[in-house]
């Protein structure tokens, strides 16, 4: 039995490591693939990455959706919450704070 719940364990600490191992393997391809050459799919690389970045976490997290306790209604609501404070301090600081908008990187 200590085996089985072992393996449990292992189960979900990949569950919870996986999709962030994911996202920061897929995050270092773009300086790589410009390296790599001139075509135009190499020296952009952000219009393919960061799409299929997208479905390869979807993936793991899809792969993993049991190990996740979505029954605690806390837990929802705090993701709820970060989710709207990354959007405000990352995604549109210019619409809240009136910043410029960045029109490189």
């Amino acid at each position: 039995m200590n085996s089985v719940s072992n393996g449990g364990e292992r189960r979900k600490l990949a569950a919870y490591v996986l999709p962030m191992v994911v996202f920061f393997v897929w995050l270092a391809l773009p300086p790589l693939c410009r390296k790599l050459g001139s075509a135009f799919w190499l020296q952009a690389p952000e219009y393919w990455v960061y799409p299929l970045q997208t479905l390869a976490c979807a993936g793991v997290l899809f792969w993993y959706r049991r190990e996740y306790e979505w029954h605690r209604l806390a837990g929802i609501f705090l993701t709820l919450a970060a989710a709207v404070l990354v959007f405000v301090l990352w995604i549109s600081p210019q619409a809240f704070f009136g910043v410029a908008p960045r029109t490189d990187g």
